[in-house]
């Protein structure tokens, strides 16, 4: 993929993002029956005029209608109007986050109307990680009843699912014209949402701001037919696989543009349910966690464009350090607070040994490679802060004996943890990466020291600060960790033969 492509990949993620900042200022002024209709049916003509001039035409009559009708339906139609109705109860950049679970949907939906996309084992969990995040998204509302907000969330989540279905239903399409579908599908789904929108709207009676007016232009001529013209360009020239990189772009661009424009604040939980989101779809998408299906994202590989892979290391163990740095410093700070003392010097000597790790650790014989080898972790490692936002249950807090119980669980654990990583060193990294085999220290009686003892710790803490939401991430993080500890194991007994040997006779704890 060149520069120019990939710019035109951003765009195109800005451009879909911002459509739901249109919907949002739209709906405040226009019903959702209205704002389908202006955007599909300025679409239509906005593409029946670019097909024109291309010198090609719509078909004639017959069963491939039947086929822009059913699109009309589940592409247009339907998720243009959950969405527009959603929007009135949901913030935008949340909207745009439901979106981003179409890929789960498709999967869900293939393993039973197809043949040929049948579940995996990585399908399977990265199904359930994304619906973790759902349940992330919607949070204890779903609890209290069926409230507006609730219901906007349901109706935007509606939308996803019927995206998936005509993703799974346009696959029959694909040798067809792809701008002429585009335009007989915006045709249908205007002569669908029509009589919805004058029997319920009456649009003529309708007095829409300015902004509304602007943002319906730019939601039909830009949001819809300017992209479908891009996608089908990019399409054409970086294939399917590559273009899919979209998804990831889409609910991010939203929520910044809901930022931007809009003032819109999200909640901490709509971040660490986007995070699960992205990562599922990574898990469940075509790219490959080790490049086994022809592409896998490469963050490391692509920036190698521009600097050497040894710099690119460089300036990540700089980055690094300058970070643990600022949290050891903050940490010092925090002594007074601390009711155990050996709790805060366990604590603060994780920060010391990331800086001496990061200063002295090796360059990787096999590098992490992928969006699952470097998102997953990262993801992994910032979990158990969210663990810190929930209260302290009352009963342990008001015991202190059971509160010091507790804390002195946390301080064996991470102690465990430290013990590793200091035997780690110069083979320590976050992301999944392969520099040598280590069997001093814990790791003579664990593959994973420094895993377990996270678990444990975090366990301890989720006991501390029990909500079904810490329950949630707690269940999560343990995952994650397995996960991550099963791809080290798979590189390391790749590029090191003798860790087979040693995997067979050291306990791997779960």
């Amino acid at each position: 993929m060149t520069i120019r492509q990939f710019s035109r990949l951003i765009l195109l993620g800005l451009i879909w993002g911002a459509s739901f900042m249109f919907i949002k200022v739209a709906v405040a002024t226009v019903p959702p029956f209205t704002i389908v209709l202006a955007r599909v049916g300025t679409a239509a003509a906005f593409l029946f005029v670019v097909v024109t001039l291309r010198g090609s035409r719509l078909p004639a009559p017959g069963l491939l209608w039947i086929s822009f009708l059913v699109m009309g339906f589940f592409n247009g139609a339907i998720p243009y109007s959950l969405i527009s109705w959603g929007e009135q109860h949901i913030e935008a950049g949340l909207a745009a986050i439901f979106n981003g679970l179409m890929p789960l949907f498709t999967v869900l939906f293939a393993h039973f109307a197809t043949r040929d996309e049948r579940f995996s084992r990585r399908k399977g969990v990265g199904v359930a990680l994304g619906f973790m995040g759902l349940i992330f998204l919607v949070g204890p509302s779903a609890l209290e009843g069926l409230d507006s907000s609730l219901l906007g969330q349901l109706a935007v989540t509606g939308a996803a699912a019927s995206y998936a279905v005509a993703a799974i239903y346009g696959k029959r399409l694909a040798r067809d014209k792809p701008l002429v579908l585009a335009t007989g599908q915006m045709l249908a789904g205007t002569l669908l949402i029509a009589p919805l929108s004058i029997t319920f709207d009456r649009p003529w009676s309708l007095s829409p701001t300015l902004p509304a007016i602007l943002s319906l232009m730019c939601l039909g001529i830009l949001g819809t037919a300017f992209a479908y013209i891009l996608y089908y360009r990019l399409l054409s020239e970086v294939g399917a696989i590559k273009l899919s990189l979209v998804t990831y772009i889409i609910p991010v661009s939203g929520i910044f543009w809901g930022w931007l424009i809009l003032g819109e604040r999200l909640h901490w939980t709509a971040f660490a349910g986007l995070g699960l989101i992205l990562i599922s779809v990574a898990s469940v998408g075509e790219m490959a966690w080790n490049g086994k299906a022809g592409f896998t994202f490469d963050p490391f590989g692509w920036a190698s464009r521009f600097l050497t892979e040894k710099r690119l290391h460089q300036g990540v163990r700089l980055f690094m350090v300058l970070g643990c740095s600022l949290f050891l410093f903050r940490r010092l700070l925090e002594f007074d607070t601390y009711l155990l003392k050996p709790l805060w010097a366990v604590e603060t000597l994780i920060y010391v040994v990331l800086i001496i790790a990061f200063l002295v650790r090796t360059e990787p014989v096999d590098r992490s490679r992928g969006l699952a080898e470097i998102a997953i972790p990262a993801f992994g490692a910032l979990l158990p802060f969210l663990l810190l936002f929930a209260s302290p249950v009352r009963f342990i807090s008001a015991s202190r004996p059971m509160l010091l119980g507790v804390f002195w669980f946390m301080t064996l654990a991470t102690g465990l943890t430290v013990w590793g990583m200091w035997a780690l060193r110069r083979s320590f990294s976050i992301t999944v990466e392969a520099r040598n085999v280590v069997v001093r220290g814990p790791y003579r009686y664990l593959r994973h020291p420094v895993y377990a003892g996270e678990i444990l710790a975090a366990a301890a803490v989720t006991f501390w600060r029990m909500s079904w939401m810490n329950a949630a991430v707690f269940a999560l993080f343990a995952i994650i960790q397995m996960t991550r500890a099963r791809m080290e194991e798979e590189k390391l007994k790749r590029n090191f033969p003798e860790y087979a040997s040693y995997a067979r006779r050291v306990w791997w704890v779960w």
